[in-house]
């Protein structure tokens, strides 16, 4: 195999492995008819720039889907709808799961 031939197989095998057909599945409805979401990776320390990233995205998520994120992170709406608005603290819990 040349140089040539490997740096093309390389690339091809990183084009494959970055289709969206090649990452795990983020959820599956469950026997219950719903959807419901797999978190890899759990029990891992993630590192300040991605703990700040998650905490965006888990705010984002309370904003458009708060009865969700109640029922998946045993959070009270209210408590939800406190974070929200500012009011209460974000739950660091959520960020070490």
């Amino acid at each position: 195999m040349t140089t040539t031939m490997r740096a093309a197989a390389v690339a091809a095998e990183h084009t494959r492995s970055a289709s969206a057909q090649a990452q795990p599945p983020r959820n599956y409805t469950g026997p219950d008819g719903k959807q419901h979401e797999i978190v890899y990776n759990q029990g891992l320390n993630l590192s300040p720039g991605a703990r700040e990233q998650l905490k965006r995205e888990l705010l984002a998520q309370m904003r458009k889907q708060p009865e969700a994120v109640s029922r998946i992170y045993q959070i009270s709406p209210a408590d939800i709808a406190a974070v929200v608005a500012g009011t209460k603290a974000f739950p660091e819990k959520l960020l070490d799961q």
